[in-house]
C-alpha cells in the first residue's frame, strides 16, 4: 500500500514537471525539415542505431531473464571433489 502511494506521487510530480516544461520543447531542425540532405540522412542513421542498440538490450535482458528461469527449475547437483579430481597416487 504505502509503495503504491509513493508511485502515484512520483507520477503526479512527473506530470507537473512535464506540464511546467512543456512550453520550452521544441523540435531540433531535422525534425522542422533541415535544407541540407545531409543532415537529415546523418539524423537517421543515428536512430536506426540507437534503435539497433535498444532493442539488442531488450534481447539480452529477455534471453538472461529466460536463462535464470530455466536455471532456477533444476535442483543443485552435489557433486564430489573426489570424484572429479582423482589422486594420482
Amino acid at each position: 500500500m504505502k509503495f503504491s502511494r509513493s508511485i502515484s506521487k512520483f507520477g503526479g510530480f512527473a506530470l507537473a514537471a512535464l506540464l511546467a516544461l512543456a512550453d520550452r520543447a521544441a523540435a531540433c531542425a531535422v525534425c522542422m525539415g533541415s535544407d541540407n540532405p545531409q543532415t537529415v540522412e546523418a539524423s537517421n542513421t543515428v536512430l536506426w542505431a540507437l534503435l539497433g542498440l535498444v532493442g539488442f538490450i531488450f534481447v539480452a535482458t529477455g534471453l538472461t531473464v529466460l536463462f535464470l528461469w530455466r536455471k532456477s527449475r533444476h535442483p543443485i547437483v552435489e557433486t564430489n571433489l573426489q570424484d572429479l579430481f582423482p589422486s594420482r597416487s
